[in-house]
């Protein structure tokens, strides 16, 4: 089979809806997008926030894997330099082992367009990709969960992923019943706030848009990451457009202080595999100086908690140095695998 990669143009449509209904057939759950254009971060002259989309063609006839790319600037201390997230990598090796090796050539094709990538959202370490990638000489690295419960009941009759055997739902539901679990949790709750110190009022503003604070923020924070992903207003208007879904901006400050920002979600999930049908709040990106990552990621738990979530969760890297423990626990958050 003669296999090309090219870029996604609007003549790839049908091949793409064909390739995706397949994929569906086989019991994948991956989609790949229909519209060979990215709605959110299309490619436009001078931008150096863009997403790509490719394509893997067989014969010139049928898609059998696809890709994005999504370039963005990266501080490295003294400098910067553009990176790409290798996203959404599909094969149709998935449902078809005769297209194996297109997993491979996939990912052996972005290399080639943008010798410095990095992935996310693998789901660990055990999936295809993860040891597609390693074989190739990637370094893999693991990326904590945290959740914060706010409606224990609500939790424990939608948690997925603790709700695999008969026994361990019927112990839930009991604890959801009982009060047991409302309890436990919420006395978890109040021993990891028990540090908790009053400080000067704080002031959570929603924000349409990142202004110029968000500028001389960035300008604060960035020499003192190792690498950073460019997080000035330019850039963030780009990533966290409320025009193509539904992000809260929150602009925290103390006084005259701009203690830093925060990009959250609140999503209704319905029959989700993780989450079942729970309402879930999401802190999706956040910036502060480190003395102030503590009222930072406690008003924006807060403001989700108002909100009325059942669940909150967020990703967040450990950096070299460690960060204060309250500025995790002061949440109530507790890691997850």
């Amino acid at each position: 089979m003669a296999i090309e990669i090219i870029p996604y143009t609007e003549q790839h449509t049908e091949l793409v809806k064909a390739f995706n209904q397949r994929l569906k057939t086989g019991g994948a759950t991956y989609q790949f997008p229909e519209s060979h254009i990215p709605p959110a971060l299309p490619k436009i002259d001078g931008r150096n926030l863009f997403q790509e989309y490719f394509v893997a063609v067989e014969n010139g006839k049928d898609v059998r894997g696809a890709f994005v790319l999504q370039h963005q600037p990266f501080s490295f201390s003294d400098k910067t330099v553009s990176i790409a997230h290798y996203d959404l990598p599909i094969s149709e090796g998935f449902v078809n082992k005769a297209y194996s090796l297109i997993g491979m050539q996939l990912a052996m094709n972005a290399l080639k367009r943008q010798p410095y990538l990095f992935s996310l959202g693998i789901g660990g370490f055990d999936e295809p990709l993860a040891q597609l990638l390693q074989k190739l000489g990637w370094q893999l690295r693991a990326v904590p969960f945290y959740f914060k419960v706010h409606h224990p009941a609500k939790f424990l009759r939608n948690v997925g992923s603790l709700r695999t055997t008969t026994p361990r739902k019927f112990l839930l539901d009991f604890l959801a019943l009982s009060g047991c679990g409302w309890i436990g949790i919420k006395l978890a709750h109040k021993l990891a706030a028990a540090s908790r110190r009053s400080t000067a009022p704080v002031h959570v503003e929603p924000v349409a848009r990142f202004e110029r604070w968000a500028d001389d923020l960035w300008n604060a924070c960035k020499h003192l990451h190792s690498m950073c992903a460019v997080r000035d207003s330019d850039n963030l208007n780009l990533l966290y457009n409320s025009q193509v879904r539904d992000f809260i901006r929150l602009k925290i400050t103390r006084g005259d202080e701009v203690l830093g920002w925060a990009v959250l979600l609140n999503t209704q999930m319905s029959g989700s595999k993780q989450f079942g049908n729970m309402r879930v709040g999401t802190i999706v990106d956040c910036l502060a100086l480190r003395e102030n990552t503590v009222p930072v990621i406690h008003f924006a738990t807060r403001h989700l908690e108002r909100a009325g979530v059942d669940l909150i969760v967020t990703n967040r890297c450990s950096p070299s140095k460690p960060l204060p423990r309250p500025s995790i626990s002061i949440a109530g958050t507790a890691a997850a695998p």
